[in-house]
């Protein structure tokens, strides 16, 4: 551990934001009670589907959605929730992501060495000032770290994108944003979120 975390984990000890134990802001026990799932939804009509999409949807420009945790697991509802404060949130939310998709049928999307980029989805501007950070950025950068898959601000020459965010829900603007990519483009378009809510 370097001096300076020492420092500051001495002088300002973390606790679970579930069981309140000290050393973590969420504890490995607790993280563990989270329900990875390993199915995948069709991102327009939330059925269940292993090709991504469901016929019906098959003309959409977005071409899939990996979504870790199923809507409705309170732990999950808190981390978010305290996400806006808590930065460090960024890795165990990643983690899940990270889970979901080792447990799906589709994990090969994400092979290394593929021309591909993580694009995080941007936050409003007052957003970003009242807390200082895109929330998005840091699951994308977690992510990166772990698949070795480059963060990009914009689109330049890679064939598939992946957008992230913590949520997804009707409001989120993924299949405009893939609409525009390939028109630029990109071959494929994924959304990778940690959770979603009804509608979506």
């Amino acid at each position: 551990m370097r001096l300076k975390d020492f420092i500051l984990d001495l002088l300002f000890p973390q606790f679970c934001i579930s069981c309140q134990r000290e050393g973590s802001v969420l504890c490995p026990d607790c993280l563990s009670t989270i329900e990875v799932t390993e199915m995948l939804f069709c991102p327009f009509c939330s059925k269940p589907n292993p090709i991504m999409k469901c016929n019906k949807h098959m003309h959409k420009n977005l071409d899939g959605l990996f979504c870790a945790v199923e809507e409705n697991q309170a732990l999950t509802q808190k981390m978010i929730k305290n996400f806006s404060h808590l930065k460090i949130l960024a890795k165990p939310l990643a983690s899940l992501i990270i889970a979901h998709i080792f447990l799906s049928e589709n994990k090969s999307i994400f092979q290394l060495g593929e021309n591909s980029g993580l694009l995080a989805l941007p936050v409003s501007l007052k957003e970003k000032k009242k807390i200082g950070f895109n929330r998005n950025e840091e699951i994308a950068k977690e992510l990166s770290g772990f698949f070795k898959i480059e963060v990009i601000k914009k689109y330049s020459d890679e064939k598939r994108i992946f957008l992230v965010t913590d949520v997804y829900s009707k409001e989120t603007d993924m299949e405009e944003m893939a609409v525009s990519l390939k028109e630029k483009g990109a071959e494929s378009v994924f959304g990778v979120v940690v959770t979603r809510v009804s509608g979506k």
